[in-house]
């Protein structure tokens, strides 16, 4: 670990991002729409029955922030800022760098795999649920058969991208599609905001 290019990449704090840079870091806050789903069913009430709002604030701006400073600083002190511009998987190279001399799997890397499998499939669980419940959203037929229409639809299309395009035009697919939420993600939470104030007005 070099600390002396963590160092020198916390510089770069007063550069100001490219469209890309910026959209893959805001990637990590991204989760408030899945959270316009899931807050039917988490708790955020305190004893008094209030919303909590310090306790959204703490818990997704506090472990955004970590995350993103952990992904930032660890693969800069591992390879430096010059190497990881030929890197494309990176958090792969930094787990394959690390070494356990007295474990029972000596490099990290088997057990990064395996959390990093876990997470993908929790993720595309929770991103089709998520990506289905809207899509019914805006049908006026939900009949079981729209429902399984949708679903082949899901997976489809993913199983035609592996045949139809290559990891180059995957990984601007990738950009392109980041760019894209952070812009989306942004006119929802102006939205919601707008729609938030127009039913506090009506109330008042």
């Amino acid at each position: 670990m070099s600390w002396d290019a963590i160092r020198h990449s916390a510089t770069y704090v007063r550069t100001m991002p490219t469209w890309g840079g910026g959209a893959a870091a805001a990637f990590l806050f991204s989760g408030a729409t899945s959270l316009i789903w899931y807050q039917k069913i988490i708790n955020w009430k305190t004893s008094t029955g209030q919303t909590s709002y310090s306790r959204i604030l703490l818990i997704t701006t506090g472990s955004g922030v970590l995350l993103l400073l952990v992904a930032y600083f660890v693969p800069i002190g591992f390879f430096g800022m010059e190497a990881l511009q030929h890197l494309n998987y990176i958090w792969f190279s930094v787990e394959d760098s690390v070494r356990m001399k007295w474990f029972v799997v000596e490099r990290l890397v088997y057990v990064y795999m395996l959390i990093f499998a876990l997470y993908t499939f929790f993720g595309v669980i929770s991103s089709w649920h998520i990506a289905f419940h809207y899509a019914k959203s805006f049908l006026i037929n939900r009949s079981r058969k729209v429902e399984w229409l949708l679903l082949a639809v899901f997976a489809a299309v993913p199983f035609g991208f592996v045949y139809v395009v290559d990891i180059n035009l995957f990984i601007r697919i990738g950009r392109y599609f980041v760019i894209s939420r952070i812009i989306g993600n942004m006119c929802l939470i102006v939205l919601l905001i707008y729609l938030a104030r127009k039913k506090s007005n009506a109330h008042v």
